[in-house]
């Protein structure tokens, strides 16, 4: 996972926040993180997958993005952007690729990205925290990187033959994270999963 900026950013408003005088947040709370540019304003995924929305809306998000992650399963949506790539639905890209330019459009008072991560592609009550998906601070100000404590615990794999082994690794922001799972991919198997093991396959 990686920041949806090519170059530095900041948090300009945190996930969680509450709305300001005036304002209706439709679930009570920010669903999202606000960012911006500070040394390049082109917006790229977070991650690999697959482009499930690219268009604009007036009462909101203005021109969005939505891209369901090949790895966290999270859905991702840019908000707000000046410009859209021309991704069409249901094409895949990799973590990096540039999806649009942070811009003001939709419902917003200044320039900035809205991001949010969802569980659920449509409901905003699964949105989670981006800074926590993402694994920096969450403060406003400058972008800052978490570092991260990790727990050694047992992590289930399947493999090719459909054999179910469990060695020691790592959790990291509630993604299977190992080792062998490293190594596995560095001899070209294809490492997946499906929400409880790590899945192997050629």
């Amino acid at each position: 996972m990686r920041l949806p900026y090519k170059g530095r950013c900041r948090i300009t408003k945190l996930f969680g926040s509450k709305p300001p005088t005036g304002v209706h947040y439709k679930y009570g709370y920010h669903t999202g993180c606000d960012l911006v540019g500070i040394t390049d304003k082109m917006i790229v995924s977070c991650e690999a997958g697959q482009v499930m929305a690219n268009g604009y809306d007036a009462d909101g998000w203005g021109n969005y993005v939505k891209i369901k992650g090949a790895e966290s399963g999270l859905t991702a949506i840019y908000c707000h952007m000046a410009a859209r790539s021309a991704l069409a639905v249901g094409k895949l890209v990799a973590a990096g690729t540039v999806i649009g330019r942070e811009g003001a459009t939709g419902q917003v008072t200044g320039g900035h990205l809205h991001l949010e991560f969802r569980k659920k592609a449509g409901d905003g009550s699964t949105a989670v925290n981006p800074c926590t998906v993402l694994g920096i601070v969450g403060q406003t100000g400058e972008v800052e990187e978490v570092e991260e404590e990790m727990e050694i615990t047992k992590v289930k794999f399947i493999l090719p033959n459909k054999t179910k082994i469990a060695v020691d690794g790592f959790i990291s922001d509630g993604v299977n994270y190992t080792a062998a799972r490293k190594l596995l991919e560095a001899l070209e198997f294809k490492v997946g999963w499906d929400g409880t093991n790590v899945v192997v396959s050629k």
